[in-house]
């Protein structure tokens, strides 16, 4: 049985996208984007990764195996 009917769960999120409506028009903070890809291009620009995460994905980069040699049959149908 369901403790959350539909109903409740839909002015749930209304009321939870009010409040974050009304806090973005308090902090005058809000801009919108032309796409996904600019917010996370603007956030990246002013977010720092955790300097552990960055050693992470380094590492991990390190260990990937090079990328595999293209046959000689399709360099030389290349040209």
């Amino acid at each position: 049985m369901d403790p959350n009917p539909p109903a409740s769960r839909l002015a749930h999120r209304q009321k939870t996208a009010a409040e974050q409506q009304t806090t973005a028009t308090q902090t005058g903070a809000t801009r919108e984007f032309a796409s996904a890809e600019a917010m996370i291009r603007e956030d990246a620009a002013h977010t720092t990764p955790p300097e552990r995460l960055e050693q992470r994905v380094r590492e991990s980069i390190r260990r990937e195996p090079p990328p595999p040699r293209t046959p000689w049959w399709r360099r030389w149908l290349k040209r």
